[in-house]
């Protein structure tokens, strides 16, 4: 799919950074009031192939709730952009995404029945942008007190993680069959990264998700989020919703061949970890 008008920071000049800003004002300005009922705004930490897309859809296709994918909405608050700027971007990010399928890396997103691309109340925004947003926050957590300042809602972070051995193995193919070990070490960054987001998040500011609580019990899971987010888990809703949900848990770290090595090295660093705990190669 062709990328929505706002989406992403890096590699933007800063002519065009310019050029979004004057835009995005203007966009402000004829949103004005249009989006008051806000309650809360989320954001999405962790990492690629976890499974934030999938929940991040989910959210933005209940009625009540604009998400928007990519936008990279902490980049643009550290570009200098401010609210009532970053919320038109969330919206119209998330009406073209919406305009054009929603799929992603290949995958079908729409949830049928769904309000992707419409909003009845706007009682929850954000963005799902989880690895940017968590290499941002991370090297500077001031962002986090700066959003929530400038947002003037209470924030909701949702973190997804997966099983670290399916996860390696992932990041590896993902990047030409990088050696193991350089896909261990950028993973295992970003977990530490995490962890350094959440020492900065505010009570009930956060929740940590597994991928395949999602697969396994999507409709128990997905009420959780939702409650967690502020939203109504209407029946009909979740029964939707939970239908574009994985059916059965990719398991890549049955793809390799794990040495002693390997495996010893990943389970001192899932020790280090809370979030992490109970996960294994032969899980």
């Amino acid at each position: 799919m062709t990328g929505p008008t706002y989406q992403g920071v890096r590699r933007r000049t800063p002519r065009e950074l310019r050029a979004l800003h004057v835009r995005s004002r203007l966009g402000a300005l004829r949103d004005r009031g249009r989006y008051d009922a806000m309650r809360h705004f989320v954001l999405f930490v962790g990492y690629a192939r976890s499974g934030h897309t999938v929940l991040a859809s989910i959210l933005d296709a209940h009625a009540d709730a604009i998400v928007a994918n990519e936008l990279d909405a902490v980049g643009f608050l550290d570009a200098g952009f401010g609210r009532a700027q970053l919320l038109h971007m969330i919206a119209v990010n998330a009406r073209e995404t919406a305009a054009s399928g929603n799929e992603w890396t290949g995958y079908d997103y729409a949830v049928p029945g769904g309000w992707q691309g419409r909003v009845r109340t706007p009682l929850l925004m954000g963005d799902k942008k989880a690895g940017v947003t968590t290499r941002r926050l991370s090297a500077d957590p001031t962002l986090l007190g700066r959003l929530r300042g400038e947002m003037a809602v209470p924030l909701r972070i949702v973190h997804v993680v997966r099983n670290p051995f399916d996860h390696v193995v992932a990041r590896a193919r993902q990047h030409q069959d990088a050696p193991m070990s350089a896909a261990l070490d950028a993973l295992f960054g970003l977990y530490d990264g995490v962890e350094t987001v959440r020492r900065h998040a505010l009570e009930g500011e956060w929740l940590d998700v597994r991928s395949e609580d999602l697969i396994a019990a999507p409709a128990v899971t997905l009420r959780t989020v939702l409650g967690f987010v502020g939203l109504a888990p209407d029946d009909a809703f979740v029964t939707s919703a939970e239908g574009i949900v994985m059916k059965t848990e990719s398991r890549r770290r049955d793809d390799h061949e794990w040495t002693a090595g390997e495996r010893i090295a990943i389970d001192e660093r899932i020790a280090r970890h809370d979030f992490l705990t109970g996960y294994a190669s032969d899980a």
